[in-house]
C-alpha cells in the first residue's frame, strides 16, 4: 500500500476510536489488536472522549502521529476513583501496517500530568 492508504488506515482508526466503534475495528486492526482495543473501548474510564490528529507522518509501513485527548473522568482509572473532572492530555502513536491492516501500534501519553489534572498525588516509595 502506498503511504497516503496507510495514512487513510490510520486515520481512519483514530475515527473508530473516537466514536467509540469497536464492532468496526477488523477494518483496521488486525485482529489481535481488535480484540485488545474492543475490551478497552468497552471499559474507558473516560466520558466525552474526543481524539483529534494534530499532525501525521508516514514513512513506508509505518505512520506516526500527535494527538490531542480530551474527556472526563468518569471511571476508576490508575486506582483513582472517577472525579468528575475535565482534562486534557497530548501523546504520540506509532503504527506499522501490514496488508492495509495495523498490525503494530503503540502510544506515548503523559499520564502523570493527566494523573495531575484529575487531582491524584504521587508519591514515591520509600
Amino acid at each position: 500500500m502506498s503511504v497516503d492508504e496507510n495514512k487513510a488506515v490510520v486515520q481512519r482508526a483514530v475515527e473508530l476510536f473516537d466514536a467509540l466503534e469497536p464492532d468496526t475495528l477488523e477494518d483496521v486492526l488486525s485482529p489481535e489488536l481488535a480484540a485488545g482495543w474492543r475490551e478497552i473501548m468497552n471499559h474507558l474510564p473516560f466520558s466525552e472522549h474526543r481524539i483529534e490528529i494534530t499532525d501525521i507522518v508516514a514513512e513506508g509501513d509505518q505512520v506516526a502521529i500527535r494527538v490531542a485527548t480530551r474527556g472526563v473522568h468518569a471511571g476508576e482509572w490508575e486506582g483513582l476513583r472517577p472525579t468528575g473532572k475535565h482534562w486534557t492530555n497530548r501523546g504520540m502513536a506509532l503504527a506499522r501496517l501490514e496488508g492495509g491492516k495495523i498490525v503494530e501500534l503503540e502510544f506515548l501519553f503523559d499520564e502523570l500530568g493527566h494523573l495531575r489534572q484529575l487531582g491524584a498525588t504521587i508519591t514515591p516509595p520509600a
